[in-house]
């Protein structure tokens, strides 16, 4: 299953990754929103990161991560942008 981490440097820059579940249940031609910045993970230094678990395709479809950060921009706090982009 896919799993997720940001993390804060001790340089307070800030970084974001992801893994998927790989082959086992992969579909054929299927790019996973793992490698699309912006749907899977997403980070700005200045504001926040952000990763999805979850059905990647949806993740895809509203770029979901990039939509977390974009509201954390807006001053959401990372739980309200959340809730925020999955509305």
């Amino acid at each position: 299953d896919t799993v997720g981490v940001c993390a804060l440097g001790a340089d307070g820059h800030l970084a974001v990754g992801t893994s998927t579940s790989g082959l086992a249940f992969k579909i054929p031609g299927r790019v996973g929103d793992s490698p699309l910045v912006g749907s899977g993970l997403y980070v700005e230094n200045a504001v926040g990161a952000a990763c999805c678990l979850g059905v990647g395709e949806q993740m895809i479809q509203v770029g979901m991560a990039g939509r977390v950060v974009a509201a954390m921009a807006r001053g959401l706090s990372p739980s309200d942008a959340t809730f925020a982009a999955m509305a």
